[in-house]
């Protein structure tokens, strides 16, 4: 429910074997993920129109919501595809400006390809006669490192969720949903779109 590249993927795969029903299941959270997707930008770009600056703290508890919803109401395997997927699609679009890097917290392709840019720059850096001391003061070795970070920090989750996922089932998702809620009561505290919300401003 997270990764579209696969069920994308899988969508041809099933359509060459002419397997419609396979192509139709996979297309379910895709669909339901660019749903999750468009439904956040569009309340992000009102909030931005508006000037509201704690969009955030909204989105996180529309995910608390849909995350629950897989928990406790058991909606069987479409909606809780559908659920889910839902809530990657909105958490992928929550927030995608820190710091003045743009970032997906739900995918790490993107993240990897711009690791391998600010990477090569770096090592440009360093054959036209950069220092390892002075690396830091470098902005492809500081944005390379950030993405490297993005990476363990995904790794590190997935090991975290199949773990809390072999113990408890879909009881491991109270752990996320503890997690937006500190964020939202962060956002109400110092709003977290605000990045977000400029960039919606300036390109419209």
């Amino acid at each position: 429910t997270a990764n579209m590249s696969g069920n994308s993927v899988a969508v041809g795969i099933q359509a060459a074997q002419q397997s419609w029903s396979e192509a139709a299941f996979r297309c379910w959270p895709v669909a339901m993920y660019v749903a999750g997707l468009i439904a956040c930008r569009i309340a992000v770009e009102i909030a931005a129109r508006r000037r509201k600056r704690r969009i955030a703290c909204l989105m996180f508890g529309i995910e608390i919501a849909l995350l629950a919803g897989v928990v406790f109401r058991s909606p069987g395997l479409l909606g809780g595809i559908a659920l889910l997927a839902l809530a990657m699609g909105v958490q992928n679009a929550a927030l995608t400006r820190f710091g003045g890097m743009t970032l997906h917290t739900g995918f790490v392709t993107g993240e990897l390809v711009k690791f391998g840019e600010q990477f090569s720059k770096y090592l440009f850096w360093l054959n036209d006669g950069g220092k390892l001391r002075d690396s830091r003061s470098q902005r492809s070795f500081r944005y390379g490192a950030w993405m490297l970070c993005v990476w363990i920090a995904y790794v590190a989750g997935a090991l975290l969720g199949a773990l809390a996922n072999h113990r408890w089932s879909l009881l491991a998702l109270l752990a996320p949903m503890l997690g937006l809620t500190l964020l939202a009561v962060y956002d109400l505290r110092s709003p977290l779109s605000v990045g977000d919300e400029i960039q919606q401003m300036t390109s419209g």
